[in-house]
């Protein structure tokens, strides 16, 4: 199942406005593993940005183009990340030419706006999994709140998952896809997040898995049989 395209204003390159960019779905979710810059050589200027998804490594030519993908990554203030608070993003930021930016990232894969149900999330669920980024903290200094699990690095954490949340985020490498998590989630009591079949499941999962990324305790991989 294909996503809807983006639809933008022609050039010339400009500040986005509401009106040149557009994604077709409700949620936003950036795919790929950061690696970070390249420099081909001690002083030399920045060559590109590399993200990897699966085997294979995209490059992002620009710190635009970067900057339009990152901006996927940061939880907002009310969760969860929506397509107008993504395009309100980049509007701020003022990246000239942002649509056409992120119709490149669609393009490689490595931008997603989806609906939480409907055939566009159950295909993004068969074919994505979700991968740890940090580690599970025990003993913390801070109080952590009750009913979260505290994740972040040996100095200390820096995010308070959810049980849901917490369970994606541990069982997740595990799964080949998203779409396994549903299925395990489904065979969960009501009460403790579970439903009555992996459909009813799906929304669910994207939010756990939106709220992880969003606070750099995960990132999304291509699904194994797809990598």
């Amino acid at each position: 199942m294909t996503l809807s395209a983006l639809t933008m204003a022609p050039p010339p390159p400009a500040p986005p406005t509401k009106t040149a960019l557009h994604l077709g779905g409700d949620l936003i979710f950036p795919v790929g593993f950061d690696l970070g810059p390249f420099y081909p050589a001690p002083g030399e200027p920045l060559a590109y940005y590399e993200i990897c998804v699966g085997h294979t490594s995209y490059t992002l030519p620009s710190e635009a183009d970067y900057k339009v993908w990152t901006a996927a990554h940061e939880a907002p203030e009310q969760a969860p990340l929506t397509w107008p608070t993504y395009r309100d993003r980049l509007i701020e930021a003022g990246i000239a030419d942002a649509g056409a930016l992120a119709r490149r990232l669609v393009d490689n894969g490595l931008l997603w706006s989806i609906s939480a149900n409907g055939d566009d999330a159950v295909s993004f669920v068969r074919t994505h999994r979700l991968l740890p980024l940090a580690t599970a903290i025990g003993e913390a200094e801070i109080k952590v709140p009750v009913g979260t699990y505290a994740l972040g690095l040996p100095r200390g954490p820096y995010y308070f998952a959810s049980e849901i949340e917490y369970w994606l985020w541990l069982w997740g490498a595990s799964w080949d896809s998203l779409w396994v998590a549903c299925e395990m989630l489904a065979g969960r009591p009501v009460e403790k997040g579970g439903g009555i079949d992996p459909l009813s499941c799906v929304g669910t999962v994207l939010l756990a898995a939106q709220a992880l990324i969003g606070n750099s305790v995960a990132f999304l991989d291509a699904a194994w049989d797809r990598r």
